[in-house]
């Protein structure tokens, strides 16, 4: 978000609407000691919560996990993981199919 980009965090649906409604605000500790805060309704890159159930993977570039073990075996988690290997897979698939038809059969 800092650099401008947007970010969708997958959450539980009450803490979605804490963060659409609020933001989020952090506080970390910066050089000689001096506090680092950081709000995300200053930052230029704009935040979305949502539940797994809703999450959109048109526009998602990056995907990282942050969660503890406990929350992989949620279903929906499970399954919005498996979406995501899905879309990954069938974009390498097509990117590398497609340079292969670039090259006539004889």
């Amino acid at each position: 978000m800092l650099a401008g980009y947007d970010v969708t965090c997958v959450c539980k649906s009450g803490e979605a609407t804490l963060i659409n409604n609020n933001g989020f605000f952090i506080e970390i500790p910066g050089y000689l000691n001096k506090k680092l805060n950081i709000s995300s309704q200053k930052l230029p890159g704009k935040i979305l919560a949502t539940t797994p159930e809703n999450v959109n993977l048109d526009n998602t570039s990056l995907v990282f996990l942050a969660m503890q073990e406990a929350q992989y075996s949620d279903l929906s988690i499970k399954n919005l993981m498996i979406n995501i290997a899905k879309k990954k897979n069938t974009q390498h698939i097509n990117n590398e199919y497609t340079t292969f038809k670039l090259f006539k059969k004889f």
